[in-house]
């Protein structure tokens, strides 16, 4: 049996994109709602349906403020605040029985209406149908939920300035039925994405028709608000500016609640440019600052932010702790079913994942999908990320149908959300592209890098670390279509990036070296191939570990080379090694395993041991078998492949 002659990258050596969707910290705009009650609802839902609406358009990133406004004489000696007149941010909302609302003649099925101006200006008053809450819900803490989505309806129509229904989805989706009303009661019937920056550029623009708050303060919110548009859209270099002109105008006003949102939206932005440094320094201080107010929300957002960061740099000892903590804090504030708990297990999934414990991690990204699925649309953003993780955990079992399906999902929904050039697309292409790899389809995976690339070079520039994540990837795509200049140009350039921007030791520099190797390799240069894989070798079980699958795909890399200069005696170890490491890390069935099984099996015959090697050949044609029934995709064979050269 000869040994296998096979792609060499496989799962440790080929490169995911950063997750960048980074959580923001609390909302800073703010309105004012004034309540008149002349329906009969109690004080007590009432004040729970303010609380469900502004937990809805604090999700939006804009803060409500409510104020319980006197109906008679009596009642305005007590509380003199909405004599005040309506204005651009203090808003009116009228609670309606059903016997008043019959005077607009609506149908029963509509919960209000809102008072748009047609002339462009700003609407300021909406009614609320309240007794049609009560006819919907079963008990008082449901009905409350509903009108609290009444109220965050109606009241959007005034800060979207529009009176139609326009979603398929979302708070603003009308009729609805009986699953709108299930995801109000999960806490998931939301505005959606850009609802939500309509919004918020909604308020801003109300703030300055009336002069509130501040000059200063609203150019703090401009550049605030602008910054996340900019990031949003993938202009990050614009996004910067912004944020170091909000950071500015916060120190001015020594606000130390805007001084530390301002460093974590910077962080956030820095982190999407590469420069991983300065985001983990802005990360540290918000995180320190929101300690000391103290701010638990915004703090586990800060944590977990942080402890993303830790993770891409593969610092997995300093992310896990920090992921846990941000973990434990939201389960405090919010519960099991809020999204943010969804975020924090995302992130702990993707240390799970990088410490190599892929069981762990796809219990914790199914959680957070569990949680998402019940709270959220079916096409709401977040949940691309956990639809990525998840197909990066079952693409690294080796269940390839599966993991397609999660980045197809993801991409249809990061492209109707945000386009095809943007960079968070182009990220979920690259992944898709990864599984194309595995399966060796070459040339639908170089297809896909090429249109990432494109896209990460308008949005990042051409020496952002994730180019040098996606070239290493190519070059691996042409070095397995024996294309080794080609390769050798692409992985070169990888080396450089990564090496200015992450340095010598990170992980991405043992990948592209670990396929200059193989270059080396294939022309017959075997020292010089052996030193470029234990010089992969040292960084990874440096940066990674010693146990890890990425030390496992050098060390069967390393054993073929030794098996090709005839160094059978010295490739034997290695093989064991690699194999003891890949069965833990992977599993004995992992394509890759099974792999370095077959090349074990060959060494065992030139050392004339052909009955270990015999019972290791059945072995590994049952387990290439059951891979076959359960992968059928992955025997689709790519036109390209049928033109390379036998090795």
């Amino acid at each position: 049996m000869d040994i296998t002659v096979r792609a060499f990258g496989g799962l440790g050596l080929l490169l995911s994109l950063a997750r960048l969707c980074a959580q923001s910290s609390g909302p800073e705009l703010k309105v004012e709602v004034h309540t008149y009650n002349y329906s009969g609802v109690s004080a007590d839902v009432l004040t729970r349906a303010e609380q469900a609406a502004g937990r809805i358009y604090r999700r939006v990133g804009v803060e409500m403020e409510w104020r319980h406004c006197a109906r008679t004489a009596e009642e305005l000696a007590l509380n003199e605040t909405c004599e005040l007149p309506g204005t651009a941010t203090r808003l009116t909302l009228r609670l309606l029985s059903n016997a008043m609302a019959q005077k607009f003649h609506r149908d029963s099925n509509v919960c209000g209406l809102a008072l748009v101006r047609e002339d462009g200006g700003f609407g300021e008053e909406a009614y609320v149908f309240a007794d049609r809450a009560r006819e919907l819900a079963l008990d008082e803490e449901l009905q409350s939920v509903i009108l609290g989505h009444f109220i965050a309806h109606e009241l959007g129509h005034l800060l979207l300035n529009d009176t139609g229904h326009p979603a398929l989805s979302g708070i603003m989706h009308v009729p609805w039925q009986k699953q709108e009303l299930q995801q109000a009661k999960q806490g998931g019937l939301l505005f959606l994405p850009w609802q939500s920056e309509k919004i918020r550029a909604q308020v801003i623009a109300r703030g300055l028709a009336v002069g509130q708050p501040s000059a200063q303060t609203t150019t703090w919110e401009q550049l605030n608000a602008s910054g996340s548009e900019l990031h949003s859209k993938g202009h990050y270099a614009d996004a910067e500016r912004a944020f170091r002109g909000a950071l500015e105008k916060a120190e001015e006003a020594a606000d130390p609640r805007r001084i530390a949102r301002s460093l974590n939206d910077l962080a956030v932005v820095l982190r999407a440019r590469g420069d991983f440094a300065h985001a983990e320094e802005m990360y540290r201080l918000a995180v320190s600052i929101w300690e000391a107010l103290p701010e638990p929300a915004n703090l586990a957002a800060g944590l977990g932010n942080l402890a993303s960061l830790y993770s891409e740099e593969a610092q997995y000892d300093r992310a896990e702790p920090l992921s846990r903590r941000a973990l434990e804090i939201q389960l405090q504030i919010s519960g099991p079913g809020d999204p943010n708990v969804a975020s924090q297990l995302d992130t702990l999934g993707d240390i799970q994942f990088g410490l190599g414990h892929y069981a762990d991690a796809e219990s914790t990204l199914r959680k957070a999908l569990a949680v998402q699925e019940r709270a959220l649309s079916p096409n709401d953003r977040q949940l691309t990320d956990t639809l990525i993780g998840l197909g990066s955990v079952c693409s690294a079992l080796a269940r390839f149908r599966e993991a397609e399906r999660f980045y197809r999902r993801a991409i249809s929904i990061r492209k109707t959300a945000l386009g095809d050039q943007h960079p968070d697309t182009a990220r979920a292409l690259n992944q898709l592209a990864l599984l194309y790899f595995l399966e060796r389809q070459y040339g639908k995976a170089e297809q896909l890098w090429t249109v990432v690339i494109h896209s990460l070079d308008a949005a990042l520039g051409p020496e952002h670390p994730e180019i040098s994540a996606v070239l290493n990837n190519l070059g691996a795509a042409y070095l397995n279509e024996s294309r080794f200049s080609e390769a050798e140009t692409q992985l070169r350039r990888a080396l450089s990036i990564c090496e200015k921007s992450l340095g010598p030791d990170h992980h991405c520099a043992a990948a592209s070296l670990g396929h200059l190797a193989v270059i080396r390799r294939k022309e017959h240069q075997y020292g010089e191939a052996e030193s470029l894989f234990r010089r992969a070798l040292g960084i990874d079980e440096k940066a990674l570990g010693r146990e890890r699958a990425e030390v496992f795909t050098i060390l069967s890399n390393l054993g073929v080379t030794y098996y090709f200069d005839g160094r059978y005696q010295d490739a034997e170890p290695i093989f064991l090694r690699a194999l003891k490491i890949g069965e833990q890390s992977l599993g004995p069935a992992h394509p890759d395993v099974v792999n370095t099984l077959a090349d074990y099996s060959a060494l065992l015959r030139k050392l004339n041991r052909k009955g270990e090697a015999r019972k290791i050949e059945v072995r590994v044609r049952d387990l290439r078998a059951a891979s076959a029934r359960d992968n059928p995709a992955s025997l689709e064979v790519d036109w390209r492949d049928l033109r390379r050269p036998a090795h």
